[in-house]
């Protein structure tokens, strides 16, 4: 499961952070994940929460997940637009793309005038947007 090494991840940077700061208690971590990243918010939840039930510093943690949409910009015309669906790509790329958000370019083109060179502007993204503490 992909979502429960995210969540591995997101709890040792915590872990790190609330030492460095001196903190009794991670209250809340906020973080952003870009739309074709295709993470199930669902499971990465879960496996935040059963993973971390035994790290007292996070037993009481909230997980917020924030999702940016996918901008594409076309390298012909300019055009820019959004992932409107995932039955653009079809249901068997879905997990090409969830490991490998740069091959969507393999699998989408320019709504205005075709073209399948463009550049991802945003939906890329997955990090740690902020983390509140108790000291």
């Amino acid at each position: 499961m992909h979502e429960a090494t995210i969540a591995n991840n997101i709890i040792q940077i915590a872990m790190r952070i609330a030492q460095k700061n001196n903190a009794k208690r991670v209250h809340r971590i906020s973080i952003i994940v870009g739309e074709l990243r295709l993470i199930d918010f669902d499971a990465l939840k879960f496996a935040f929460k059963v993973l971390s039930e035994d790290v007292p510093i996070l037993e009481k943690a909230k997980l917020e997940i924030k999702s940016k949409p996918a901008k594409f910009k076309c390298l012909k015309c300019g055009e820019e637009w959004g992932f409107s669906s995932k039955a653009e790509i079809g249901k068997e790329n879905i997990d090409k793309i969830h490991f490998t958000p740069d091959l969507i370019v393999n699998y989408l083109k320019c709504p205005k005038c075709g073209f399948n060179d463009f550049e991802i502007i945003n939906g890329k993204e997955l990090y740690i947007e902020e983390i509140e503490v108790a000291t």
